[in-house]
C-alpha cells in the first residue's frame, strides 16, 4: 500500500524533481546505520546462487545500478541496503 501511494506521488512529479526527492530520502537513510540495517532486514536478499566473481571482484548479486544516479556517492549505504549488488561510479 505504501509503495502504491509513493509511486502515484512520484509519478505525478516532473522526472528531475522526483529524482531529487528520492535522492534526498536516500541521503537521509544513508546517514543512519540503523535505518540501513532496518532496510536490509526488510528488503535485502542474499542467495549464494546469485553471487559472482569476475576478474577477482566479488558481487553478491547481478543487480547493479548504472553511473549517474548517485553522482556524489552520497547514497551508497542505502542503495546497498536496498539490495544492489554493485554500483557503477
Amino acid at each position: 500500500m505504501l509503495y502504491s501511494l509513493l509511486k502515484k506521488y512520484l509519478f505525478s512529479l516532473d522526472a528531475e524533481i522526483a529524482h531529487e526527492k528520492v535522492c534526498q530520502i536516500l541521503r537521509i537513510l544513508s546517514s543512519s546505520p540503523f535505518l540501513c540495517n532496518l532496510i536490509d532486514s526488510q528488503w535485502g536478499y542474499q542467495n549464494p546462487k546469485l553471487e559472482n566473481e569476475i576478474l577477482g571482484l566479488h558481487f553478491p548479486n547481478p543487480l547493479g545500478l548504472a553511473a549517474g544516479f548517485d553522482k556524489n556517492a552520497s547514497m551508497i549505504r542505502a542503495l546497498i541496503a536496498f539490495g544492489f549488488g554493485y554500483l557503477e561510479a
